[in-house]
């Protein structure tokens, strides 16, 4: 094999491998929205959301008041003793949580040609003892050179 044509396959191997989808990079954002939840920062939190989402939810939808958006954010199915949801559901707000788990990921559904959605679950443990299961969409976004992963909360 001639060295161009080694160069190419290398070209082509390594093009390939951007475009993949890493486990690692995706969750690195669900790491970081954990660590900034369990250190109750949550501007850093925040910064883990989609930019789009958060214009449409907190500054549109909720005239910009930050803290009934974060509030609602950490919402969820209320976990029993065994760890099975409820039916009941609670918005503990910001103030009650103690700390956050994350619990799993779904597998991804393609939207579209660039747009991966799945679902990741947390464990929201609470001041007064109560164990809520909150769900967060990781979005997956195809760019030219890589992906890009965000976090989506509930609409509307």
């Amino acid at each position: 094999m001639n060295s161009l044509s080694k160069l190419l396959i290398l070209l082509f191997l390594g093009f390939f491998l951007i475009q993949m989808p890493s486990w690692a990079q995706n969750h690195e954002i669900v790491k970081q929205f954990v660590a900034a939840s369990n250190k109750l920062n949550w501007q850093e939190a925040a910064a883990c959301l989609d930019k789009k989402y958060k214009s449409e939810q907190c500054d549109k939808l909720l005239n910009g008041d930050f803290e009934k958006f974060m509030n609602e954010l950490y919402c969820g199915q209320i976990l029993d003793a065994s760890g099975a949801a409820s039916n009941d559901y609670s918005c503990p707000g910001t103030s009650k949580i103690k700390k956050i788990e994350y619990e799993s990921t779904s597998d991804f559904e393609v939207v579209n040609k660039k747009i991966k959605l799945a679902s990741v679950y947390f464990v929201v443990h609470t001041s007064d003892g109560k164990k809520i299961r909150m769900t967060l969409s990781l979005k997956e976004v195809k760019k030219l050179f890589g992906k890009k992963a965000t976090l989506i909360g509930s609409m509307g």
